[in-house]
């Protein structure tokens, strides 16, 4: 923790980045997990309702808790909001050794997966990039277009590129689905 000299500390005032698109208010974001009580998908979830405070937008929390049906029900509700989504490709991957956004998941990467998913239900799809930016982006060989936001800081963690991808989101959009690895990769 903080105050034992642990990898993360609180941080009390924005540090980041004080210009660029100003964010459309009055929106949605859908944060939909396999189980967001699990301590690292809560602090995605804690994350996603500061940034939607900050943003002026609602939260929309939906547990699916792993089970596939309840998946798809919150997936049809989210879409019912016609939203932008957000999939967050700028993870440091410091365990696995090589970027999660490239694993192979059949014949296709991991993010290409989730662009192709995305692209049939949402518009626009929004990738963000940090750690290992270039190699991810000549890693998406996805043929549905895609809008590449760059993290600066991505040592700042998850929210920082949460953030980096609102700013991306259209003024008509509706609603924001957002996916990471870390969200949506099943055991």
């Amino acid at each position: 923790g903080a105050e034992g000299g642990g990898a993360w500390a609180v941080r009390s005032t924005w540090e980041g980045p004080v210009s660029g698109p100003k964010i459309a208010a009055k929106k949605w974001i859908v944060l939909s997990g396999s189980g967001v009580r699990n301590g690292g998908v809560a602090a995605v979830v804690a994350g996603a309702k500061e940034a939607a405070a900050t943003a002026g937008w609602a939260l929309a929390t939906i547990d699916c808790y792993g089970v596939p049906s309840r998946r798809a029900e919150a997936f049809s509700r989210a879409m019912a909001l016609k939203p932008a989504g957000i999939i967050l490709a700028g993870g440091a991957s410091r365990r696995m050794g090589t970027p999660k956004a490239l694993l192979p998941i059949g014949a296709k990467t991991f993010v290409d997966r989730l662009v192709g998913i995305f692209h049939a239900v949402v518009d626009p799809v929004i990738v963000v990039l940090g750690h290992d930016a270039e190699l991810v982006r000549h890693g998406i060989r996805s043929h549905s277009p895609v809008t590449l936001a760059i993290n600066p800081e991505p040592e700042r963690g998850m929210l920082s590129s949460f953030e980096c991808g609102l700013s991306g989101v259209p003024p008509a959009t509706g609603a924001v689905v957002a996916a990471s690895a870390v969200l949506t990769m099943s055991r």
